[in-house]
């Protein structure tokens, strides 16, 4: 049975509450994914709750952090819910393997209570929870919910196993033996923070599409660019978060009923708004014309042709929106897309004039050259053949690491 002990209602972004204050240190983002609605009826993954939600569940979710600290804080989120959503007890411990943890997990509270109501369209963040959090750990965030949920809010590709159990509240359980079934999406949770000592802590958003979400990464093993990115800044010693924003099939311009609100539509939320940012990096343009050479389809709709000029409208819209919150952009460049079902005379004149604006445009605040990273010197318009997942468009881990290099850390601050 579930024990709601108390509940409270928090609308809004995170705040400083007589729970956050009196400690040294500041907040930054450790890891983040971007909300998204559920799939339309018919559109969604075999098995995956997104419409139906839960009732009466535990979910088990694991998280991957960048930059570590002397405690941490959970973002739940229903933006697009239809309802309020009741959480009852809420746990954060480290994993073990699948949904058993190292040792008994921390119990989380929302402003002193065990539980919390968050009104569709809002968020929780919750109270500082005492656990020691080092860098590029993966974290088990486990929150029980003892109504029903309704529609749920959810990051459609989590490119790692989690797990939500039987009927109850599970949320204290160390052992991983009630969380029989397991998803490949987030829900709910969408970004962890840390408080950190470090002067110069900050973070980094990763802002795009397939890509940047880790489409075809090796599952479980956080090889996704933003990870690789993670990794190269805490070989330096610098306290900095990388928060992934990526959304798979993502358009700048275009919202989806499966591919989340356009680019453009999310910026303040997914990367201006983070706890810390500093920096956005973006790569994301290319589903907005690559769909367009494609056969029309639910996921794609609204079907639209697009030009260079369009994508680079967007992308001055995105700089002055983030140079005036005062947050740095650099400008990733798009990869080689030949011998794929985007590849076109007209696609390709596209992403090559989108690119040369990346690199000349004395718009964005740095450049990382992805496209001329990964593509193969003696063809250029297709990615070099060890750094191909396979279908000529995507990256496999290799080329995901070659990406995370083409970052120069320097322009980060």
């Amino acid at each position: 049975m579930f024990a709601l002990a108390s509940v409270m209602i928090f609308a809004g972004p995170a705040g400083a509450s007589a729970h956050q204050r009196g400690r040294p240190g500041k907040w930054v983002g450790t890891w983040a994914a971007s909300p998204q609605q559920p799939r339309p009826a018919g559109l969604g993954s075999p098995g995956n709750p997104d419409l139906r939600g839960f009732t009466g569940q535990t979910l088990r979710q694991i998280v991957h952090t960048s930059v570590g600290g002397t405690d941490l804080r959970i973002h739940v989120s229903n933006a697009y819910g239809t309802q309020t959503l009741v959480l009852g007890n809420a746990t954060v411990g480290v994993q073990k393997t699948d949904a058993e943890l190292t040792a008994a997990p921390v119990p989380v509270t929302f402003h002193g209570r065990h539980g919390a109501r968050v009104p569709a369209g809002s968020e929780a963040v919750s109270d500082p929870i005492p656990l020691r959090v080092a860098p590029l750990t993966n974290l088990s965030v486990s929150i029980a919910l003892p109504e029903a949920t309704g529609p749920a809010t959810n990051h459609s590709f989590s490119d790692q196993v989690n797990y939500v159990s039987g009927p109850g509240d599970f949320s204290s359980a160390t052992g991983g033996e009630a969380f029989a079934q397991s998803f490949g999406h987030w829900f709910f949770l969408s970004g962890v923070d840390v408080r950190t000592t470090a002067r110069d802590a900050r973070s980094v958003v990763t802002f795009g599409d397939d890509a940047t979400d880790g489409f075809l990464s090796s599952p479980n093993a956080n090889t996704r660019w933003p990870d690789a990115l993670a990794r190269r800044l805490q070989q330096t010693g610098r306290a900095t978060g990388v928060l992934n924003a990526g959304v798979n099939g993502n358009r700048i311009l275009s919202d989806s009923p499966c591919f989340g609100a356009a680019g453009l539509t999310r910026l303040r939320d997914d990367a201006l708004r983070q706890t810390g940012v500093d920096a956005v990096i973006v790569q994301e343009g290319m589903n907005d014309f690559g769909f367009a050479a494609l056969p029309a389809t639910p996921c794609g709709l609204p079907s639209r042709s697009v030009t260079a000029s369009d994508i680079i409208g967007a992308y001055r819209r995105l700089i002055s929106a983030a140079h005036a919150r005062g947050v740095r952009v650099i400008g990733g460049t798009l990869t080689p897309i030949g011998g794929s079902g985007f590849s076109s005379a007209d696609t390709e004149q596209i992403r090559a004039t989108v690119n040369a604006w990346i690199r000349t445009g004395h718009r964005f605040d740095a450049v990382a050259d992805f496209d001329k990273a990964v593509r193969d010197p003696a063809d250029p318009q297709r990615i070099l053949a060890v750094y191909d997942a396979g279908d000529h468009l995507h990256l496999n881990d290799a080329g995901f690491e070659i990406m995370a290099g083409a970052v120069r850390l320097g322009d980060l601050h």
